[in-house]
């Protein structure tokens, strides 16, 4: 892969940024880590579809680079990330991202791995959900 991104004539972001989907879908960290040092890469292509299903299969060590892009918003398209993680019981990209200030935790507050999650006694996510909780209400 590093020798195809230093030719010219390879572009990493063909077929609507497929190498990027591919790479994240299949837990390929270091080929996403490479993927993106290429500007033209997006790793937002296709909905956020390289986080979704990076989330979506647990590959967490994917998801934790592509959050560091600031590119990426892990709220978008409407949550879906921590939903698929949630759907699919990926319990440590879920925990993840609900550390993630941009995600919105209400719309999985009654999924079982998170009440799981709050039950481990996790400080750092109780009180990210009491900010976000107290930042709704006041704003409401």
């Amino acid at each position: 892969v590093r020798i195809l991104l230093l030719q010219r004539y390879v572009n990493p972001s063909d077929e609507n940024n497929e190498a990027i989907i591919s790479a994240a879908k299949g837990g390929h960290t270091e080929i996403v880590k490479l993927l993106l040092t290429n500007r033209y890469v997006k790793p937002t292509a296709d909905n956020n579809f390289p986080l979704i299903m990076a989330s979506n299969n647990g590959h967490i060590d994917v998801v934790k680079v592509l959050l560091s892009d600031r590119r990426v918003d892990p709220s978008f398209p409407d949550n879906l990330a921590i939903k698929v993680a949630a759907k699919e019981g990926r319990g440590d990209v879920v925990k993840l991202l609900l550390e993630d200030g941009r995600v919105d935790w209400r719309v999985i507050q009654d999924d079982p791995i998170v009440q799981e999650i709050l039950k481990q006694n996790n400080k750092n996510i109780e009180s990210r959900l009491a900010q976000s909780y107290l930042s709704f209400t006041e704003a409401g």
